[in-house]
């Protein structure tokens, strides 16, 4: 359907995303994160890519599980390849 977001159709790629999340992140989540955490005063930023709209909510998911309040979600502009 037009404007589904299909990330397995040629030419789509991964989205860089910023989550912050209130407080520290658990050990639990960071042995199963594949992007960076950078605590931040009395958030933590996750930054990672994600494929399709089916991930960031699994994602979300997953933070709501563990009891972590997500402040904010947002993507994140990337510098163009040279």
């Amino acid at each position: 359907m037009p404007g589904d977001d299909d990330s397995t159709s040629p030419g789509r790629c991964a989205t860089a995303y910023r989550l912050r999340i209130r407080g520290p992140v658990p050990e639990t989540l960071l042995e199963s994160f594949d992007g960076s955490i950078i605590p931040a005063g009395s958030t933590t930023a996750l930054t990672c890519s994600i494929a399709d709209a089916s991930e960031l909510y699994g994602l979300i998911a997953r933070l709501e599980v563990l009891g972590l309040m997500l402040v904010s979600v947002e993507p994140v502009d990337r510098a163009p390849e040279s």
